[in-house]
């Protein structure tokens, strides 16, 4: 047992009745609070209530605060502010604590439209995203979103982050080991993470291995293929395109897609190292340009171009 100097007496009762609580009397005097507790009975030291009262009102009026906010502007310990508002109806998930911590410290708010309708935009860059992007988790939910290309296409960056709303500024420049220069974003925001978790681009077993369920998924396999594909001419000059692809059901799925849009079966998939490759050549790789690039309301320009050169060249109407 702790055992107190009678000399500290006077100065345990001053500080009792300047209305510190027992924890920070404990606390300064290098003793344990229990022991202040019992010291206090034996003195037989009284004082009016510390906490100052609040009403249900003033609870419900700053309910946006976090549970620490309230405890430290009510004075009064997290259990009893989170008993409160359990009893008012008014208790946060921990999702909904952990946004309103964010909120506090993030420093852009982006305009977060196009995913939340998931219009043709939105689909487009989710389709981007499956391909070139990746979501890692800070804490207990995803909340960062990474994107890193080519220095070469740093203008896609910029259209993405325009879209946004954000600065141009959040793009940094990058050379890696082998002197390979490019550009890369990484977009902490929980609320952006959230909505791409529920189309298939939350890390776990599910992350990246089906197509979602969208509405245009024309402008989705554009972006996709703005990531992870490529459209070239071969020595015949005949239009190709191709699409690397990490996992297989993903692989599957997007064949069957495209078969049932277009009615086109593409060739493989074959297998090349880590990945798999799907194909397509003259008659069905210009079928497939078509389809994804009648409306290119967004896309990556080189690719884009590739298509319309390979058109302008043989008189083909898009």
């Amino acid at each position: 047992m702790t055992v107190l100097h009678h000399s500290k007496h006077n100065e345990i009762v001053k500080m009792f009745y300047n209305g510190q609580s027992q924890k920070e009397i404990a606390r300064i005097t290098g003793t344990q609070r229990w022991t202040i507790q019992r010291l206090c009975q034996k003195w037989k030291l009284k004082r009016e209530n510390i906490q100052k009262p609040f009403t249900d009102k003033e609870l419900i009026k700053h309910s946006h605060l976090t549970t620490c906010e309230l405890s430290k502007k009510f004075k009064i310990n997290q259990r009893s502010i989170c008993y409160r508002l359990n009893k008012l109806g008014l208790s946060k998930t921990r999702f909904e604590a952990t946004c309103i911590a964010a909120d506090k410290i993030r420093k852009h708010n982006p305009d977060l439209t196009h995913f939340t309708s998931m219009d043709q935009i939105g689909c487009y860059y989710l389709g981007f995203i499956y391909a070139d992007g990746h979501i890692r988790n800070r804490g207990n939910y995803p909340s960062v979103l990474g994107i890193r290309l080519a220095a070469k296409d740093r203008a896609w960056l910029e259209m993405f982050v325009n879209d946004l709303s954000l600065p141009t500024s959040i793009i940094k420049h990058y050379i890696d080991s082998r002197g390979f220069h490019y550009d890369a974003i990484q977009l902490s925001n929980i609320y952006l993470c959230d909505i791409l978790a529920k189309y298939g681009l939350c890390p776990g077993e599910e992350y990246k291995k089906h197509i979602p369920k969208i509405k245009y998924h024309d402008h989705f396999v554009r972006g996709f293929l703005d990531g992870d594909g490529y459209i070239t001419r071969n020595r015949k000059n005949n239009l190709i395109i191709g699409f690397a692809i990490t996992y297989n059901s993903f692989g599957s799925e997007l064949l069957s897609l495209i078969d049932n849009k277009i009615n086109m079966r593409m060739n493989g998939p074959y297998p090349v190292g880590s990945i798999t490759k799907i194909t397509c050549s003259c008659r069905k790789a210009l079928r497939l340009a078509n389809w994804i690039w009648h409306d290119p309301i967004r896309c990556l320009d080189r690719k884009h171009q590739r298509y319309k050169e390979f058109t302008m060249a043989y008189n083909i109407s898009c």
